[in-house]
């Protein structure tokens, strides 16, 4: 009598192998994916440059004015980074106020990403300018095209009907990139 032969399970299947960011099969998967957007929170290293620093010329009683703050914070950011544009529009909760929107895209230089998306933004309420990284996104070649798509993806996630209205503002902001 034959011993009897142990059945044995075919080998459990392996994960592809990882792809180098950049590689032909890396380029090729992207090119199958399609663009992927990311608004996880990233950070950007102009960002903690001070910007209210006082000018030697400046009374250091007196605070630097909306427009000098502003044009600080712009002074920062780098030769690289294409100016989206910007807009205004108002907030409405028990009160309302205006924000003041600059949208920048940047080339992003570190794996995963083409290009980052941030701003500055005016707050009323608050009476200061503030910085936020909004999103990045692979796959896109062109920086325009690339803001577009995060920008209309940050309204999206901001839950910003551009059929209304009292959207308007965002909707030509938009239509404008």
């Amino acid at each position: 009598m034959k011993p009897r032969q142990k059945k044995t399970s075919p080998p459990a299947p392996q994960p592809p192998e990882p792809t180098a960011p950049g590689s032909p099969a890396d380029a090729a998967i992207e090119k199958e994916k399609g663009p992927a957007l990311s608004f996880a929170k990233f950070h950007l290293s102009f960002m903690d440059l001070p910007f209210v620093n006082r000018g030697d010329d400046e009374d250091p009683e007196e605070p630097p004015s909306r427009g000098d703050i502003l044009e600080r914070m712009q002074a920062n950011i780098p030769d690289s980074a294409v100016d989206v544009g910007n807009f205004r529009h108002e907030v409405s909760n028990w009160t309302s106020w205006r924000l003041d929107e600059y949208f920048y895209v940047t080339p992003w230089d570190e794996p995963g990403f083409d290009w980052a998306l941030f701003r500055i933004t005016w707050d009323d309420n608050w009476g200061r300018y503030h910085w936020e990284t909004c999103a990045r996104i692979t796959g896109v070649k062109q920086p325009m095209a690339a803001a577009r798509a995060m920008v209309g993806g940050l309204f999206e996630k901001w839950g910003v009907d551009l059929e209304k209205e009292e959207n308007a503002a965002f909707q030509d902001f938009l239509d404008g990139i």
